[in-house]
C-alpha cells in the first residue's frame, strides 16, 4: 500500500528475528534496521511520518521518555506522529470487557517486567499521559476495539 503511495519504508527492531519476519511480509520494499528507538539511527528531521504502535506499554518509563524524545527529534518540523497502543479508559460492557481480559491475560504472560511496565502505562492514563509530558498535540484521536485501542495523530510542532 505505501509504495502505491510512493512512501519509502523504514523500520527499526532490537530483536533480529522481528525484523525477519518484517523483512518476510515486506520484502525488499523496507530498509530495517537493528537498532534501539532511545538511540535511533537517523538524522534530526528525516521523517514525515512516524508510527510507534503497540511498544510504549512495554517499556519502562524511563525509556518511553526516551523513545518519544527521539521521535521528536527524527520527525520533519511539519511531520506527523502516529502513536498506537492500549487505551486506558474503560471498556465497552461485554465484549470490550473480554477484550481488556485477553490483553490483560497476554500482558502477565509476557513475563513480569513487561507485566508491570504494562500497569504503569494503564494507571498514568496511557497515551494522553504522554503527549502532555513531551508537549505534542493531538491532531486527531480515534478509540478503537470495543475501547481498548487508542489510535492518535500528533503534529511534531
Amino acid at each position: 500500500m505505501y509504495q502505491r503511495y510512493g512512501c519509502k519504508l523504514y523500520g527499526i527492531d532490537t530483536s533480529q528475528s522481528m525484523l525477519e519476519l518484517a523483512r518476510a511480509r515486506l520484502g525488499e520494499s523496507a530498509v530495517l534496521r537493528l537498532a534501539d528507538a532511545t538511540q535511533m539511527p537517523y538524522e534530526a528531521g528525516f521523517f514525515d511520518l512516524v508510527i510507534c504502535m503497540l511498544a510504549l506499554h512495554e517499556m519502562d518509563e524511563r525509556v518511553r521518555r526516551k523513545v518519544i524524545g527521539e521521535i521528536k527529534r527524527v520527525i520533519k518540523r511539519d511531520g506527523r506522529i502516529l502513536f498506537i497502543d492500549f487505551h486506558a479508559g474503560s471498556p465497552r460492557p461485554l465484549k470490550g470487557w473480554l477484550s481488556k481480559s485477553v490483553i490483560l491475560l497476554s500482558e502477565v504472560a509476557a513475563g513480569r517486567r513487561h507485566f508491570r511496565n504494562y500497569r504503569h502505562f494503564m494507571s498514568i492514563g496511557g497515551l494522553p499521559h504522554l503527549f502532555e509530558e513531551s508537549k505534542l498535540s493531538i491532531e486527531k484521536e480515534k478509540i478503537v476495539g470495543d475501547d481498548t485501542l487508542a489510535l492518535y495523530l500528533l503534529r511534531a510542532s
